[in-house]
């Protein structure tokens, strides 16, 4: 009896790996379309009625924005963390790294308003790191088959 193994067979998955991306992936989407709409208000006419730019309701809304965010950056997106942190020369710690540095730059505008002096219109980017997470979680799940017989 031989044994060999394949590129396929190392990067696949468990099935429980599986279902926990599948949450992942629910809650980063569901997060991210919320999120979407709010930091982009001029989608929905009533919201930008309510959240003008410059105003005590913008930055309520950022304010916001950011404790939903955090979930998705910190828990949907630890695959990519952890490659960063690990240092390994792959895509997910390209993105984490990326996002990490968008998501500090969104918390200091959210904290501080007039932080950035360059651009004093500067808006955060939690739309943007949610909707990036959730697509890398498509992708993961996507690029890795579901177990033994997807690898054959």
């Amino acid at each position: 009896m031989t044994t060999h193994t394949n590129e396929a067979t190392a990067t696949s998955i468990t099935a429980e790996e599986r279902d926990i991306l599948k949450s992942k992936l629910i809650i980063a989407a569901a997060i991210s379309v919320p999120n979407i709409i709010v930091m982009n208000p001029t989608l929905v006419p009533s919201l930008s009625d309510r959240f003008p730019a410059g105003t005590y309701g913008e930055g309520l809304a950022w304010s916001i924005m950011a404790l939903i965010s955090v979930p998705v950056f910190l828990w949907a997106g630890s695959h990519m963390l952890l490659s960063m942190k690990r240092m390994d020369m792959t895509l997910e710690a390209l993105f984490g790294l990326g996002l990490t540095g968008a998501f500090f730059y969104s918390l200091s505008i959210a904290i501080m308003p007039g932080f950035d002096t360059i651009a004093p219109n500067a808006t955060p980017l939690w739309d943007y790191i949610t909707v990036t997470v959730t697509l890398a979680l498509i992708v993961k799940l996507l690029m890795n088959p579901a177990g033994p017989r997807a690898a054959e």
